[in-house]
């Protein structure tokens, strides 16, 4: 589950000279950090009790700061998502929306933070039939926040960064962007410029921000360039000892099929027995490849419109490539092996490590399937 962001009231409380503000305020404390607690719980329906229950204490003075009325609604609107109240929670978020544009500008921190809150939550709840949610409306509505980004202004630096890096986060999360390419490179690589102005090469908001230019560059098959994106991952997160980190596990993979595609089979291989480092061996699975390609449907199987499979029994050896391939069993047409060996020859595997050394796996099995379109 998205852990709840929640925004804290900009004031001390217990401040004020006057007793009845100091009861008030006491009294609005205690909601306050009720519904804090409420959220660190999970608990949807408390939260939601003194999120309201807070905004109804409050007194006037809080809630003449623009800053306080803002947080306490975007406490709302999470605590009625907590909740599982979708519907509420979206109106509340279009609200909010509105709030923050009319009062702090339609291309400010809180603006952006409000938009991208309202499209994760349709993205997430897209597919519950409770709701109005559905792919295209949350497409719809990154493409907007995306298309927007060109006109943030680049101060102050650290709330360009932020809206910037959050924006583009959900094309990693979601592996997918709405705008062309070209178009997201264009934004990446002015968020890169930002973050590391702001932040540093170091910050992990970086790191992530250079994982995405490099499976931008991967994909536009400028392999060149994003291994250099996808090896300055590695290394950062390798060097804050982050091993066990996502990123790293899907740096080194990626790296193992961009190496792979430019016939680089040295430094795939370094990737792969790193993979194979940070991994445990499972004797009861069989492994995932990190790199694989399909076999080519022969020919005139495909005219014949003959289909099969093919089961394979083979190794994999100190650097994870495929030997000792081993037909068990096939169906279909005798050139489907062919067309397996050919394949497997191609794919990488992290490969198995004893006692800190990688060593032979044996008796791997696959099987190939050849099907036609009906």
């Amino acid at each position: 589950m998205k852990t709840l962001r929640q925004l804290t009231i900009a004031f001390c409380f217990g401040i004020a000279s006057n007793s009845a503000y100091a009861q008030t305020a006491s009294t609005f404390s205690e909601a306050y950090n009720r519904y804090t607690q409420a959220v660190d719980a999970g608990n949807g329906e408390q939260a939601v009790k003194y999120a309201n229950l807070a905004l109804s204490l409050a007194s006037d003075s809080v809630l003449s700061s623009t800053e306080n009325y803002y947080a306490l609604q975007y406490n709302l609107a999470n605590a009625l998502r907590l909740n599982e109240q979708f519907s509420e929670a979206e109106d509340a978020y279009q609200s909010l929306i509105s709030y923050a544009s009319d009062t702090f500008g339609p291309l400010h921190l809180k603006t952006f933070l409000a938009r991208l809150e309202s499209y994760d939550l349709i993205r997430t709840t897209a597919r519950l039939p409770s709701t109005t949610s559905s792919f295209q409306r949350a497409e719809k509505a990154l493409k907007a926040i995306l298309n927007d980004l060109e006109d943030v202004p680049e101060e102050p630096l650290h709330d360009a960064a932020i809206i910037y890096y959050s924006a583009l986060t959900p094309i990693t999360r979601y592996g997918a962007t709405p705008l062309s390419f070209s178009r997201t490179e264009t934004l990446t690589e002015k968020a890169l410029v930002l973050a590391n102005e702001s932040w540093g090469p170091n910050d992990l908001r970086t790191v992530h921000l250079n994982f995405l230019m490099g499976k931008l560059r991967y994909a536009h098959k400028d392999y060149e360039q994003a291994s250099g994106y996808l090896e300055s991952v590695a290394k950062r997160v390798n060097d804050a000892m982050l091993y066990s980190h996502p990123w790293a596990l899907k740096a080194h993979a990626m790296l193992v099929q961009t190496y792979s595609k430019m016939g680089e089979q040295d430094k795939a291989t370094q990737h792969c027995q790193t993979i194979g480092r940070m991994t445990p061996w499972d004797e009861n699975q069989e492994p995932d490849p990190i790199y694989r390609v399909n076999p080519v449907y022969p020919r005139t199987a495909a005219m014949g419109r003959r289909e099969g499979y093919v089961v394979i029994e083979f190794s994999i050896d100190e650097q994870g490539f495929v030997t000792s391939p081993d037909v068990l069993e096939y169906t279909g047409s005798k050139k489907f092996i062919r067309a397996t060996l050919e394949a497997l020859d191609q794919w990488r595997y992290a490969p198995k490590f004893t006692d800190g050394e990688p060593v032979v796996a044996q008796n791997m099995k696959v099987q190939m399937d050849f099907k036609l379109s009906p």
